[in-house]
């Protein structure tokens, strides 16, 4: 009953209800990101309830999923530990944080408020991504690219795509394929538009989506690049076999995903 229960729990759109804390860890002195910090959510009661890693440029997000009071304890290896005062989260509200962490004994103002807000439909949707991020790099599913690592592979979203190993692009006038790789399986990766466009039965055609709607985009016109500029674009996710593909892009037929999530909305 009990592993019933949790599976009924991963499976509930709770996302919608999160509350999040979200900032940078820096260091108190030179400003400069601290990578690979412990945050930790606790309870009123000093009980750690949540944690999180903070990443190559500090960044890090904690989400509390019933609204209450807690406080955010940062630590990493060679700085004093701090604690934020009691931070009382609403139900969909958010915390933008700002914490320093020093190696002396200087007495500072480690954690202050940035600012607090009610969460956007693209913030709701990006934490689902974040979500599927966390839980697919743990088990080895799926390839997620943050804004970070986007910026580095191209200036445009095609030059992105191609340097994803096992997907290609394929433009040729109106008709536009993202796919991955051959189709052993006999998966019908055939897609037209009009009769203008027909992709060969040996590769599979990805379906694309973007800010989690299904994007025609074969023989759409304009190239991927033009509906879709890369300074828009804050993550992309990629799945390129049905067996790694989660519950939201699900679909008869498919043979992998890109998804594409824009700072937009």
């Amino acid at each position: 009953m009990r592993t019933c229960l949790v599976i009924l729990l991963l499976a509930a759109p709770c996302g919608l209800r999160a509350q999040l804390v979200h900032g940078h860890v820096l260091e108190a002195d030179s400003q400069r990101p601290v990578r690979l910090a412990t945050l930790e959510l606790l309870d009123d009661r000093d009980r750690v309830l949540v944690e999180a890693i903070s990443d190559s440029a500090g960044a890090f997000r904690v989400r509390a999923w019933v609204a209450g009071k807690y406080r955010i304890r940062a630590s990493a290896i060679g700085y004093r530990s701090v604690t934020s005062d009691l931070l009382e989260i609403g139900t969909g509200e958010e915390f933008v944080l700002d914490i320093r962490l020093t190696t002396d004994a200087v007495a500072l103002e480690p954690i202050s408020v940035v600012s607090r807000s009610r969460s956007s439909l693209t913030e709701i949707a990006l934490r689902g991504y974040y979500d599927r991020r966390d839980a697919g790099r743990r088990i080895g599913m799926g390839r997620f690219l943050d804004r970070g690592e986007i910026e580095e592979r191209g200036t445009k979203l095609s030059d992105v795509l191609r340097r994803v190993p096992g997907l290609r692009i394929h433009q040729n006038g109106r008709c536009a394929y993202v796919t991955v790789g051959s189709n052993p399986g006999g998966l019908d990766g055939r897609r037209t538009s009009g009769g203008e466009c027909t992709l060969p039965s040996s590769v599979c055609a990805a379906n694309l989506y973007l800010d989690g709607l299904y994007l025609d985009y074969v023989g759409a016109g304009p190239s991927i690049d033009q509906m879709v500029p890369l300074d828009w674009v804050e993550a992309i996710e990629v799945y390129r076999r049905p067996a790694e593909l989660p519950a939201e892009f699900l679909s008869s037929g498919a043979c992998g995903v890109v998804a594409i999530w824009t700072r937009r909305g």
